[in-house]
């Protein structure tokens, strides 16, 4: 279920949100997409006087590598006993 926002609306902090406020400004919508991956934990900061270095974190990235490893393995053992109870069938019918 979706809430109604106000104008005081803010980001999510720690939320991978992809939707852009039409009544923000450009360099509001830009400021939010640099920033995201920082939220999200996928990159790290460090700030050097005014250059900004950013470094990749790949624990979240490896956390989603195995779930998408797990899920993988899952559909990939049903859709072969699929295709084997699909091709025995058909031996059965010729």
């Amino acid at each position: 279920m979706r809430r109604e926002t106000k104008a005081a609306w803010k980001w999510q902090d720690g939320v991978f949100d992809r939707l852009l406020r039409r009544d923000e400004s450009a360099e509001s919508k830009w400021i939010y997409m640099r920033e995201d991956p920082v939220r999200a934990g996928l990159v790290r900061r460090s700030v050097q006087g005014r250059d900004h270095l950013l470094s990749l974190n790949a624990g979240p990235l490896a956390d989603a590598s195995e779930w998408l490893e797990h899920y993988r393995r899952f559909w990939e053992d049903r859709l072969a006993a699929l295709e084997k109870l699909v091709t025995s069938r058909k031996r059965k019918r010729k």
